[in-house]
C-alpha cells in the first residue's frame, strides 16, 4: 500500500472515529440531561409533598407533575403525587420542560406561611434543597 493510500485510509478512519464521537457524545449529553432532570424532578416533588402541612390532604396530593405544559384543575386527595411524577417522567421527550404545579386554590396561603406545620413555606425551601444537588 501507498503512503498516499494509507494516509487516506487513515483520515478515513479518524474521520468515522469523530462521527461516531460525535453521536456518542450527542447521546450522552442527552441522557445526562434526562437523568438529571428525573432526579431533580423526583426529589422536588418528594420534598413538595412532605412538606406540605396536612388538614384534609387536598394540598398535599394536588402537586402535580406535567410535561410541555402545566396541570391543569386539581386532582383527588387520593392522589399519589410522587408515583404521578414517576409516571409523568417515564420518557420525556429530551430537553423538554417539566412543570411541578400544585392548583389548589389557597396553595399561595400556604407557602407564604399560614399554616403552622409550614411556617416556612414548601416551595422555597425545596428550591434550596435542589440547588445543593446541582453538580
Amino acid at each position: 500500500m501507498s503512503t498516499a493510500a494509507a494516509m487516506s485510509a487513515m483520515d478515513a478512519s479518524v474521520k468515522a472515529f469523530n462521527e461516531e464521537f460525535d453521536r456518542l457524545k450527542k447521546d450522552l449529553l442527552v441522557k445526562q440531561v434526562a437523568t438529571l432532570q428525573k432526579k431533580l424532578v423526583y426529589a422536588a416533588v418528594a420534598s413538595l409533598t412532605f412538606k406540605t402541612p396536612v388538614d384534609t390532604g387536598l394540598a398535599r396530593a394536588n402537586w402535580q407533575t406535567s410535561v410541555g405544559q402545566p396541570a391543569a384543575g386539581v386532582v383527588s386527595k387520593d392522589s399519589d403525587p410522587i408515583m404521578a411524577a414517576a409516571v409523568a417522567m417515564s420518557n420525556p421527550p429530551p430537553f423538554t420542560v417539566a412543570y411541578i404545579s400544585n392548583n389548589v386554590e389557597y396553595i399561595v396561603y400556604l407557602e407564604d406561611g399560614h399554616s403552622q406545620q409550614a411556617p416556612n413555606g414548601m416551595v422555597a425551601l425545596t428550591m434550596q434543597e435542589l440547588r445543593m444537588m446541582l453538580p
